[in-house]
Parts: C-alpha cells; sequence; structure tokens
C-alpha cells in the first residue's frame, strides 16, 4: 500500500500479494462489522487470567492502540490492600515455548463500590419510530445514600426525546420509595435527580418514569446499555456509593401488518415448495447490511441455496427458489388468496441457508435486498424438505425478521405453520398370505384429499422381497387407459408405477383400488412397511403415506371340515382336522388357532360343552394321556391337551382356540371338535372355510403364523320327519330307499378330502 501510494510500479509477484492481501483485509473488516468477532480473535479465561488469541492471518501492528469490551464478573468483596489490587497485561507469540514480546506489571486497577440491582426497564412502547413512549425503571439500591443525595441515568443517545415529541405532564416522575422531593435535570441521553433533603432509601423498590421516543431501528447490543450511579456529597466531597454500568436495555421492533406461509406438498419427509407472503409497516431501506431471515420449525430443513439445482445435496433438477409467489399450482391446498396483488422481492436478491446451533433451527437468509416499502403483499417461494413428523404442539411456528446493522428491525413471531398430511387412505389387501406363492392378487385402495391432476404417477413402495408384475392389471373408479409398470431390474420390482390418463383427473376424497399381481416372499420381511406417493407430471410428490403396515406371509396349513350333522337350523359338531406348517413356539405367550365359517353359520358364545383339542392319531393321543404314577417321584413326561387350553366363541362366524401360557403346538395333526349352529337356509356365497394360526401376546399386537383362507365346506341338507303307526311292524327299507342313504352319504363327503394318519 506504501509502494503505490508514492507511485512505485509493482511487479507482478508483489501485484499478487497485494490483491491477495487486500482481499483478505476486506473480508476481515467485514467480519468486524457484522460477522462473529470470534472468527478474528478467540477469547477465553481461567479464573481471573483473560487471554485473547490471534486466529490465523490476523495481525496486530506496532503502535496502534487495541481496545476492546469483554464482561466479567468483580470480586465479591473489595480488596484488602492497593498493593494487591494490580492488574498485568503481556502480549506473547504463539511458538511452543510462548515467549514474551511485550510486558507491563502493577496496573493500578479499579475500585469497587456497591452494587445497584437494576430490577426492570419496561416501555409502554417497543415499536419503532414511536413518538412518545415511556420507560419505567424499578431498582434496588445496596446502600443508602444521604442528602445530598444524587441519582444519575444515562440511556442509548438514540432513545432521547424529539422536538416533535408532545407529552402530556412531567418528563420524569418517580414514585414506589423514591424521596418526594427531588430535583430534575434532563440533559439529552443525561437525567439527574438529586434529593437535597431526603435520603434515597436502600432495599427498597425505587421507580422513575422517562418519557423517550423510539428510534427507527434498535440500537445494537453493545450499544443498547444502560448505566446508573448514586454519589452524595454529605462528607463534603462527591463521593461515588454504588453504580450500575452495564444494565441491558429493551428492544425495538418494527411490525409485520401481516405474515403467512403455506405449502405444496405437505407430506412428510418430501420436498417442498414452500410460499411466504409478508407486508411490513414500516419500510426496510436498502443498505450492504439489510436482511431478512425466515425462521422454520424444528425438522424441517431448507434446500441448498433455498432450492437452487445443481448443487451438493440440492432438492433436484428444478429451480425451487423463486422471487415471485406462482399462485396458479394446480392440486395445491390453502393457496394464497387469488385476487390479492403480489410484488415480488427485488431483483438481484440472493437467499442462502444457515443452521444456528444454539436453538437446532434452520433458516434461510435474504441478502442483497433493495428497499422494501410498506404497505406491499410480498411474496416469494423457497425449496425445504419436510420433516418426518409434525413438530411438537406449540413449536409449529415460524419466525420472519428483517435485520439492517446487525440488529432486528421487523419481528414477527408465532406464524403459524403447515400441518403434514398423509393419503387420507392407503391399504393393501391380499388374496393369499401363502408363502412363496407367485401371482397372488392384491388389492390397493386409495383416497386423497388433495386433487389429482391427470398425468399424475402413482408409486407403490412394496417392502423387499416383494415382486410386482403388471399381469391381470384393472383398476376400479380409475380409468382403464390407466397404465402399470415395474422395473425390469430384479432389486426394482418391488416398486410398481401407475400412470393416470391425462383426461382422468380426480376429485378430492375419491376413493379409487388398483388391483396388481404380486409374488410373496419366503418370509415375512423384517422392515414390514409399505410406502405410497402421488407424484405430478413434474416429478413433485403432492401427497404420500408412509408406514402402511404390511401382512405377514404365513405357511400354509392343511384342514379338513368333517360335519357330524349337516343339516339345516341345527347344532353342528365339527370336527377339524389340521397340519400346520410351522410350529407354534411354547415360549411364546399368546398362541391361538383361529377358525372362520362362512356367512350364516354361527359358533356359540359358550362352545365348550363338546369342545375338545386332541391328536388325530388315536395311538398317539393315548401316549400322551395323563399317566397316573405312585409315589412321589412319578411326573408326566408330555401331556396332551394341556391344561388350560380354551375355547372362545363370539356369536358370529368365528372361534377362537388359545394355548395357555407356555404351550404350543409341534408340527403335527391334530383334531379340534366344537360346536357349530348351522343356518336355516341354503348359502348361496362360496363355501369356503378359513382356518389360521396366530400369536396375539397380551398387549402387543398380533403376528400371523400359518393359514388356510379356501377350505372346502360341506353341504346342508333338510332333516327328514319320520312318520309311524301305531301298533304296526316297522315296514323293511326297499331298494329305493337304500340307494337315497347311499346319495346322501356321498353328498355329505364330496367335498371332502382325508389326511393320512
Amino acid at each position: 500500500e506504501e509502494l503505490k501510494s508514492i507511485g512505485l510500479v509493482l511487479t507482478t509477484d508483489q501485484a499478487l500479494l497485494y490483491d491477495t492481501s487486500r482481499a483478505n483485509c476486506l473480508s476481515m473488516r467485514k467480519t468486524c462489522e457484522s460477522g462473529a468477532l470470534s472468527d478474528l480473535v478467540k477469547c477465553q479465561s481461567t479464573d481471573n487470567e483473560l487471554v485473547l488469541e490471534l486466529q490465523p492471518r490476523v495481525v496486530m501492528p506496532a503502535g496502534r492502540t487495541f481496545q476492546f469490551l469483554v464482561q466479567g464478573y468483580n470480586a465479591r468483596k473489595p480488596i484488602a490492600a492497593a498493593a494487591l489490587n494490580r492488574w498485568h497485561f503481556m502480549t506473547r507469540k504463539a511458538d511452543s515455548e510462548r515467549t514474551t514480546l511485550d510486558e507491563k506489571a502493577s496496573i493500578p486497577g479499579i475500585n469497587l463500590i456497591d452494587p445497584i440491582l437494576v430490577k426492570s426497564i419496561v416501555p409502554q412502547g417497543t415499536k419503532v419510530m414511536t413518538i412518545e413512549n415511556y420507560v419505567t425503571i424499578t431498582l434496588v439500591l445496596a446502600a443508602p445514600v444521604d442528602p445530598r443525595a444524587t441519582l444519575r441515568i444515562s440511556h442509548p443517545m438514540v432513545f432521547r426525546r424529539t422536538a416533535s415529541a408532545a407529552f402530556q405532564g412531567a418528563l420524569v416522575t418517580t414514585g414506589g420509595s423514591f424521596p418526594r422531593q427531588v430535583n430534575k435535570t434532563i440533559s439529552l441521553n443525561l437525567i439527574e435527580l438529586v434529593a437535597i433533603e431526603e435520603t434515597i432509601p436502600a432495599n427498597e423498590d425505587l421507580q422513575i418514569t422517562l418519557a423517550m421516543s423510539n428510534p427507527e431501528l434498535s440500537p445494537s447490543r453493545a450499544e443498547n446499555y444502560w448505566s446508573f450511579q448514586t454519589s452524595s456529597t454529605a462528607s463534603g466531597q462527591k463521593q461515588i456509593l454504588s453504580a450500575h454500568y452495564n444494565a441491558s436495555g429493551f428492544k425495538i421492533f418494527g411490525e409485520f401488518s401481516l405474515a403467512y406461509v403455506t405449502g405444496t406438498v405437505y407430506s412428510p419427509g418430501k420436498i417442498n415448495v414452500m410460499a411466504v407472503w409478508f407486508v411490513l409497516k414500516s419500510e426496510l431501506k436498502q443498505t450492504p447490511s439489510s436482511r431478512m431471515r425466515i425462521w422454520m420449525p424444528k425438522g424441517y430443513i431448507p434446500c441448498p441455496q433455498c432450492g437452487k439445482p445443481n448443487l451438493v445435496g440440492s432438492c433436484g433438477d428444478e429451480t425451487l427458489f423463486q422471487l415471485k409467489y406462482n399462485p396458479n399450482r394446480d392440486g395445491v391446498k390453502n393457496q394464497f388468496p387469488k385476487e390479492t396483488r403480489f410484488v415480488e422481492l427485488p431483483s438481484g436478491s440472493d437467499c442462502f441457508e444457515h443452521y444456528d446451533p444454539n436453538s437446532g433451527l434452520h433458516y434461510i437468509e435474504i441478502s442483497q435486498l433493495q428497499r422494501l416499502d410498506y404497505g406491499l403483499d410480498y411474496a416469494f417461494e423457497f425449496g425445504v424438505r419436510n420433516p418426518m413428523v409434525d413438530p411438537p404442539a406449540g413449536q409449529n411456528v415460524w419466525r420472519f425478521e428483517t435485520i439492517m446493522r446487525g440488529v432486528i428491525l421487523h419481528l414477527r413471531r408465532s406464524v403459524d405453520g403447515i400441518t403434514l398430511e398423509q393419503l387420507k387412505v392407503a391399504q393393501v389387501s391380499p388374496a393369499y398370505t401363502t408363502s412363496l406363492l407367485a401371482l397372488n392378487r392384491l388389492e390397493i385402495s386409495m383416497m386423497s384429499d388433495k386433487q389429482i391432476t391427470g398425468g399424475s404417477k402413482i408409486r407403490v413402495f412394496a417392502p423387499q422381497g416383494f415382486s410386482f408384475t403388471c399381469a391381470f392389471f384393472r383398476t376400479e373408479v380409475l380409468s382403464s387407459t390407466t397404465t402399470c409398470f415395474v422395473s425390469p431390474k430384479p432389486d426394482k420390482r418391488n416398486v410398481a408405477e401407475f400412470t393416470i390418463d391425462s383426461m382422468d383427473p380426480q376429485d378430492p376424497n375419491t376413493l379409487f383400488k388398483l388391483i396388481v399381481t404380486v409374488s410373496n416372499p419366503e418370509f415375512s420381511p423384517e422392515m414390514n412397511t409399505w410406502s405410497f406417493e402421488i407424484q405430478n407430471a413434474l416429478k413433485q410428490v403432492y401427497d404420500s403415506r408412509t408406514g402402511v403396515q404390511g401382512f405377514d406371509i404365513t405357511g400354509r396349513v392343511q384342514v379338513e371340515i368333517r360335519p357330524r350333522f349337516p343339516f339345516l337350523d341345527e347344532r353342528n359338531p365339527l370336527e377339524v382336522v389340521f397340519v400346520q406348517d410351522t410350529i407354534m413356539n411354547q415360549a411364546e405367550n399368546g398362541n391361538e388357532l383361529v377358525l372362520t365359517a362362512p356367512e350364516g353359520w354361527v359358533f356359540p358364545i359358550n362352545c365348550t360343552s363338546r369342545f375338545k383339542l386332541r391328536m388325530t392319531n388315536e395311538r398317539t393321543q393315548a401316549l400322551a394321556a395323563p399317566s397316573v404314577g405312585q409315589g412321589e417321584a412319578s411326573y408326566d413326561a408330555f401331556t396332551f391337551p394341556p391344561p388350560g387350553v380354551t375355547c372362545t366363541g363370539y356369536g358370529n362366524q368365528t372361534v377362537t382356540v388359545r394355548m395357555p401360557d407356555g404351550a404350543g403346538l409341534l408340527k403335527n395333526n391334530y383334531t379340534i371338535t366344537v360346536d357349530v349352529d348351522n343356518p336355516g337356509y341354503v348359502p348361496n356365497s362360496t363355501n369356503f372355510w378359513m382356518f389360521e394360526t396366530r400369536v396375539r401376546p397380551p398387549g402387543r399386537g398380533q403376528r400371523n403364523v400359518d393359514a388356510n383362507i379356501e377350505i372346502p365346506g360341506f353341504l346342508l341338507r333338510e332333516l327328514a320327519s319320520v312318520v309311524t303307526e301305531e301298533g304296526g311292524a316297522g315296514p323293511l327299507l326297499g331298494c329305493r330307499s337304500l340307494a337315497l342313504l347311499a346319495l346322501a352319504a356321498f353328498a355329505t363327503h364330496s367335498n371332502q378330502w382325508r389326511i393320512d394318519l
């Protein structure tokens, strides 16, 4: 710099060094003015030692005055001897030996005095540009001040009363325990209250109310402090008795006439284009330090540079940050009023994302702002990623700020956020749950509370192990021109994509079904949840649902239903012979067998009269029967059925057999005997019974083990009445009667198959 000032031409290396040093200097100046000072000087204190460490590239020139302000705590008691009240300063190099450069010891310290407790500084108005404002101060002295007693108050200069203020009454009033006779003097930002005849008491609330005017911007934190000092001339000389030189002042803010946010995508965890609408009550002037910040609730994460594409971690290949608001998006709920004439942000405005580690909140900051006028409806858009769940109650609020010279100018807290939504209906209903079953018919039921536009894509994500195919695909409600696509890649076959015809939009709250085929895995997936999403033509997700509980994959249990009295409207003792595919573990509590009849059959609530669970093979059952031993050494090695097996009917088509805790079923051939009430008519529905084994531990849901949902039933017939003649001999059965009985017996067992014992 000095070489250039005297007209010398710099060499190439000198010019490069000059440009680099100048850029670093300008960057440091900017940090010093509006950034974090810790980026320049690191401050660390240990007990009564304070160390200021210059950061890399920061240099302190010789012969320059260096001043700094740091907060700390005074000693609890005055230092007894003046010789001990000394301070020690030194500078040292950053080498390993910490070589001392300059040093000065025995610098006289400060004399401690009693503190003044400032309980509160409460303004009547906190709005900027308030011409007439009253501020009430409440303080307590630690020591009384004898007359002539003086209380001196100093406040930030920007709060001095303006010439246009027209206050009614006194500019300074006192209350509480303050003396009644007080002389009051005001000079700019200094106020002196002098009690000539009375003592200003200690340990009592003293109130002073000042007439002030609010500036257009709150002072910075370093400037926004008040000072209080008491002194007395009772001894003939002025003596300072107590003080408080750094009482934090109050902040003032501009106001937003209104502030709203809305979104385009309300689905958890998805990319969302948020829209912001605000109106200022006072202008934000164009300065290099003018900013606007939008603070988000916890969980929301802004996209890099608010939604610019082709960046690390960007939210897609589309520009989401827009200076203007688009009110014409299709299928968007809670849009801002279309009749409002929105104004876009000034051209050249930049947007960057930030994170505050102290609060754990993300925010965006818009810089390079030109003047924002008051009374205009500004609106713009930016990109965020929604959280997976709504923030806790009371925390789903946004905060708007405008900043000038590092100080908040306009502030609006508690702007209501959006409530995340999912598809109203998202269900999967399999025809079968059998392991490794190919071409299983699957019904997918969906309903959205949003308009589904033509050309939208519906994507269904099954757990790993399932494999979709578009064979036999069809729809209900949706047009038959809806298409189905499944990737040929093996690791992508658990995702099915359905495209709605562009001429087939669906109104909100329309229930529709997608019927597709899927191959079941061998076992139930560990992460057994399904996900659904609806994308518009631009591949933007606008509705979704995740974590939909899937169905358990079951083995196939072999079952035969044997009726013992298959007559209409009669009680029928059934024998249910079954062999399960999977053992029921005795270590699990809540093992159950569930039999469901077709429509018309009813299991009585009290089903225990003829209920029995046994092994089908009588010889095996005889070995498992309770043994009868003698002596204390005798015990049952194995008993079946275990004591405590229960049968529960519900007065409907279902009966449940529950094993006692600590009991299960090995893979074997078993028979259940249970009563069922036959219907009084021949049902015209499908005559299939259903049998399943499951585990239902107390209070912990349900897990299906094996199932068979298409067990052939049996035919019902009418019970014939017997006609007798008194005193006559019974007629012999003819050939025709014998033939009818044979046909009936064949009809009874025509739909049965036998399990070898």
